[in-house]
């Protein structure tokens, strides 16, 4: 048996960053990068990171997505992905933006 003296005994903190954490962060595979053009898993992680989009969601998206019968999935894709997942309409409004040009836009900040 080993003891380990109490002084050795501190609680390490984690950055405030990481509260909401789980136990890591998610990663796309090969096969999803493919799919979802470089603006798409941008927009979906700003999203994630944003809490605009739960991990639940983010799932989700990335199931619809590769499922979808086009090469590559853009950010138009991706808006009617995002209707199909997301129940909340509040949360849709502040994701997508409509201007008068005929078109989806994403909010950036």
């Amino acid at each position: 048996m080993c003891l380990i003296p109490d002084y050795c005994d501190l609680k390490i903190r984690r950055p405030n960053y990481l509260d909401n954490a789980q136990s890591g962060y998610r990663v796309l595979s090969p096969v999803e990068k493919k799919k979802l053009s470089l603006a798409c898993q941008g927009e979906i992680f700003r999203l994630l990171y944003s809490s605009l989009l739960t991990p639940e969601e983010l799932e989700q998206v990335i199931v619809e997505a590769l499922q979808s019968e086009t090469d590559e999935v853009g950010v138009k894709e991706l808006e009617a992905i995002l209707h199909k997942v997301i129940n909340d309409e509040e949360r849709l409004l502040m994701i997508i933006q409509y201007p008068l040009e005929n078109g989806p836009y994403f909010l950036l900040n």
